[in-house]
């Protein structure tokens, strides 16, 4: 692609200069055939005003046949650039060269601009055939018709006979004729021609060069670029092009690594839920089953063998598959409410309470089981605490799925403690246990649903690995991030922070 564009772009700027390089080139011979026209009008405007004083008119107004040619063919052989023409007061052709009979094509000429340049001869003075030198630097080019031409006009010099004012003729003088028109084009401008088209072929030549220079080192990073999309579209998901530059091209690069190291990331996170997705899956299918194929034993055991069983045994059957019901009944409720929670069909109604008042009841509630499995069970609290923010329903959720796993993994004589302590605007909960522990390694997967630290996912081995994801759901909601220390054998604690409503706000309904 960035071979194609070099060679677009070459060629474009190759055009491009050729154009330019012409019209500059007709722009030069055109300014100095101006300037040779200026020149050579200024040097000559007292032509005719020479030829002029030597002209005396006959009775019938035009020259005698001895002045005639003595007027036209000895200016003309002494200037061959000279055109020499006699015309009358309104312009009409009376007398000119006898050689150019049959090429002049014009019998009248435009007067016009014989007295504008006669206007301007008065205005720059000229004493004595001098001009003055800083009304001459002013003097323009003025053109008149040639009569050697039906519509061409060019540089002349003219001066009246007799009285300017009412002149009895006028000496009207080309000042470049058609054997000038050609020795120039022969001679001067080819030169000038031949000189420009020099100029302009080094020119281009030179301009060319840099550009294709300039070119090469602007499409050198696009084909690194193309390199490096290419190879990561071939599955090279490590390419990157890394241009450094901080043009647009360094930047589009750097878009570029930047677009690739967020695809690459991506690809990563949908490996990694993907495998979360497959381990989900076999986690539910595990944990739903076991209490299923338990409560269907039981049920079918308390059925087949209903008359040789006791009312005790009976009992116990239907006190198993009861709690295997409740078991699965309380997995499917968790469920449910963790794809509420990523659904964002749950959100916290806020309101002002009492955080200590709500602990020492839930403490209350967990005081029984754990008197009955050998656990101590406290709450602290170092002075009164002020109330705090939060849906009051979400947070008990939070504390009672905290507490159930504290207990649950907490061994007989353990001790778990529920401690509030204010920190600036808010008032922090940390719930810790004397249990078995958390491998560090372990810590960052434990909000994850149905994870458990514990590889065996027998019916004894505790819950479903769904409290502790709930939790986190609850708490992202309140902007509370969770805290977690562990040290394996010796125990662990969770804490959170809910802001403290400072003034107090009336209580929601």
């Amino acid at each position: 692609m960035s071979s194609r564009l070099y060679l677009r772009l070459a060629g474009v700027l190759l055009l491009l200069l050729i154009l330019l390089g012409s019209l500059a080139g007709l722009l030069t011979a055109h300014t100095a055939r101006l300037y040779f026209e200026e020149v050579h009008q200024k040097l000559n405007l007292l032509v005719a005003h020479r030829i002029a004083k030597g002209v005396e008119l006959g009775p019938d107004g035009k020259l005698s046949p001895q002045d005639e040619s003595m007027l036209f063919m000895n200016g003309m052989n002494l200037n061959p650039s000279l055109e020499i023409y006699l015309l009358s007061p309104e312009g009409e052709v009376l007398q000119y060269d006898s050689s150019a009979e049959g090429r002049v094509m014009r019998r009248r000429v435009d007067l016009a601009p014989v007295r504008e340049m006669q206007r301007r001869m008065r205005s720059i003075q000229v004493p004595e055939g001098r001009f003055a030198p800083e009304g001459i630097a002013h003097f323009r080019i003025l053109r008149g018709d040639d009569p050697r031409h039906s519509s061409r006009r060019k540089i002349f010099s003219a001066a009246p006979v007799g009285d300017p004012d009412q002149p009895q003729a006028w000496i009207y003088a080309i000042l470049g004729g058609q054997e000038y028109d050609t020795i120039a084009s022969e001679s001067g401008f080819g030169y000038i021609l031949r000189g420009s088209a020099w100029i302009l072929g080094i020119s281009v030549a030179l301009a060319a060069a840099a550009g294709l220079l300039a070119f090469h080192a602007l499409t050198r990073p696009l084909g690194r670029l193309r390199g490096a999309i290419e190879r990561f579209h071939g599955g090279d998901v490590e390419a990157r092009a890394r241009l450094g530059s901080q043009d647009e091209i360094g930047r589009l690069g750097a878009a570029f690594d930047r677009m690739a190291d967020t695809i690459l990331e991506q690809m990563q996170s949908i490996r990694e839920r993907d495998e979360l997705r497959r381990e989900l899956v076999a986690n539910i299918s595990h944990d739903l089953r076991t209490p299923v194929a338990s409560l269907q034993g039981y049920l079918e055991t308390a059925l087949g063998k209903d008359s040789s069983l006791t009312g005790e045994e009976r009992r116990l059957f239907l006190e198993t598959a009861l709690r295997n019901a409740t078991r699965l009944a309380r997995l499917v409720d968790e469920l449910f409410e963790l794809a509420r929670f990523d659904a964002g069909e749950i959100q916290p109604k806020m309101e002002v309470f009492a955080l200590d008042d709500l602990v020492q009841d839930l403490v209350q509630k967990f005081r029984l089981r754990s008197e009955e499995r050998g656990i101590q069970i406290r709450m602290s609290c170092p002075r009164e605490l002020p109330p705090v923010r939060g849906d009051l329903g979400l947070i008990e959720r939070v504390l009672d799925n905290l507490l159930e796993n504290a207990l649950r993994y907490t061994p007989r004589g353990g001790r778990i403690r529920v401690h509030l302590q204010e920190k600036g605007s808010q008032v922090e909960v940390r719930v810790a246990d004397t249990g078995q522990g958390i491998p560090a390694s372990e810590i960052p997967r434990i909000f994850d649903r149905f994870y458990r630290v514990e590889k065996s996912r027998s019916d004894g081995s505790g819950g479903a690995g769904l409290g502790l994801a709930i939790a986190k759901r609850i708490l992202d909601l309140h902007s509370s991030p969770v805290r977690v220390h562990s040290r394996v054998g010796v125990g662990t604690w969770f804490a959170f922070s809910l802001a403290v409503s400072d003034p107090p706000l009336p209580m929601e309904s």
